[in-house]
């Protein structure tokens, strides 16, 4: 009937609805009208594809700046190839009313490897819509970036502030260069008949049971025995899941990608040639592997003020990012600070979802907060490092760590410490040469570094770690905080961040 109506004669448009039509406009309608249909068709497919509960949203057409848009449970996630494939979230359609609408990538589907979108809301009933202004409502809140290549990465980690998490999906020219390790686990049952009984374990020290009368403790399996044990009560009972914090090595080598060791001033920092050197021993190593099981929770956290690699090797993990403590609204965090990683409600803006299948990969700016949780059992990889660009904002999430430690599950390293003093003196050399400071400034500063210096190096021996000699260290770190040695220093790094840095 539509096609009929819009293939009319002149003669036959006297009515109002096609009383502007000219000849010709019908065939430009009818091809419209099968446009729309084609559309109508693909947005069915791909809403079956997202599932009853979600609304595709478009399509229109918008010029060159082509817009991907779909929402989920209400939080629209928007991709712009226009601005570097940045993702922003949104709370409702009437914040993006006015805008054209593409159709959504398919290959970014909903239940499957990808990006998708929900609020904390939908996780945590207490959160609702009544915690944020009207004007929040209308803000782009989460970001994520969409890295596929070494060049994109290497552009984003080297020539600006990384503020947004960056996912790197496993069907990627970099995704793929990730997973080249034959030596990888099939399987929980696989890695444990790796080890031996007696070897040792690192597993998160809040793993609960729970009956209906109260919350039983389970006993904190230390050995791969216990642990073995642990798995079979999974298996066959209510067990309850377990995450292991350090599992060593799996792979049998390293597995920091040459694109982030090329520009990590924290690796640089640890260089037995460099200024700031350290013994093996007395170094914190940079790379580090999970393992959980399905059901396993990582409450609401910042890590240790470093920037965070970490790919997915088997399984599924979910990433529920939200904001770095540098840029969180205040009432959020003063509910961090107050909480730390024991609530995960009450946040007044919504946490994007991130789902990360076997072979992808999310890298989290330094002080970004995050849960995560472990969909189907899993194994990840990744490394701690620093780039450049990023020292200011480093610096920053280091002071509020150090004043509240609840909000992280990792310990402050000195070397973070290091990079920083690095980082530093470099800019005072530069800054003294290109006559950006003056001679008292300069001096001061270099009397700082040399001071913090100190507090890394440590006296010799290295090795020494009595109680009397980390006491005095101790001390040290205190005097340095309340003179505001420190402090100081971090101000200036933080100011002087955009400068330069060694090579």
């Amino acid at each position: 009937m539509d096609m009929e109506m819009d293939g009319a004669s002149d003669g036959q448009a006297g009515r109002q609805p096609l009383g502007k039509r000219r000849r010709g406009a019908g065939e430009v309608v009818r091809k419209d009208t099968k446009r729309k249909r084609a559309e109508r068709e693909e947005r069915t497919k791909a809403q079956r594809c997202l599932g009853k509960d979600s609304i595709l949203v478009g399509p229109e057409p918008c010029g060159y700046q082509q817009l991907k848009f779909y929402e989920i449970e209400g939080t629209i996630l928007e991709q712009s190839a226009h601005f570097g494939n940045r993702l922003h979230c949104y709370d409702s359609l009437e914040a993006r009313s006015g805008n054209e609408w593409d159709l959504y990538d398919t290959r970014l589907r909903a239940g499957m490897t990808g990006i998708v979108a929900e609020n904390v809301r939908n996780l945590w009933p207490r959160v609702s819509a009544q915690y944020r202004t009207e004007e929040e409502k209308r803000t782009p809140h989460i970001s994520v970036q969409i890295i596929t290549t070494g060049k994109q990465l290497n552009d984003v980690l080297t020539s600006q502030k990384m503020e947004v998490p960056a996912f790197i999906p496993a069907k990627s020219t970099l995704g793929e260069s990730f997973q080249k390790d034959e030596n990888i686990p099939k399987s929980i049952d696989a890695w444990l008949a790796r080890h031996k009984d007696t070897d040792k374990v690192a597993i998160q020290s809040y793993d609960m049971k729970a009956d209906k009368d109260n919350d039983l403790l389970l006993p904190t399996p230390t050995t791969i025995g216990e642990l073995k044990e642990r798995q079979k009560m999974r298996l066959t009972a209510e067990g309850t899941p377990w995450n292991c914090l350090d599992v060593g090595n799996y792979t049998g080598s390293g597995w920091t990608p040459p694109v982030i060791a090329g520009c990590d001033l924290y690796k640089r920092s640890m260089n037995p040639a460099g200024s700031l050197s350290r013994t093996t021993h007395d170094t914190l190593s940079t790379e580090f592997a999970l393992c959980a099981t399905k059901g396993a929770m990582s409450k609401f956290h910042s890590d240790n003020g470093l920037m965070t690699f970490i790919t997915n090797d088997h399984g599924v993990k979910i990433f529920y990012t939200g904001h770095s403590v540098a840029h969180m609204p205040q009432e959020d965090l003063d509910r961090f600070i107050e909480y730390g990683a024991d609530e995960s409600q009450g946040y007044s803006r919504s946490f994007a979802k991130l789902r990360l299948g076997k072979g992808d990969s999310i890298i989290l700016p330094p002080g970004f907060v995050h849960a995560v949780y472990t969909e189907e059992d899993s194994f990840v990889r990744g490394c701690f490092f620093l780039t450049q660009p990023n020292v200011p904002w480093a610096i920053r999430t280091v002071r509020f760590l150090e004043d509240h430690p609840q909000c992280t599950n990792d310990d402050l390293s000195a070397q973070v410490f290091a990079t920083f003093a690095m980082h530093c003196e470099h800019n005072i050399e530069r800054g003294r040469s290109g006559g950006q400071l003056d001679a008292l400034l300069m001096e001061r500063m270099k009397l700082l570094a040399w001071a913090l210096q100190a507090f890394v190096r440590g006296k010799p021996p290295h090795l020494d770690k009595t109680p009397e000699y980390m006491e005095e260290r101790r001390v040290f770190v205190a005097r340095a905080k309340k003179e505001g040695w420190v402090k100081e220093l971090m101000t200036f790094g933080e100011n002087q961040g955009k400068m330069s840095h060694p090579t």
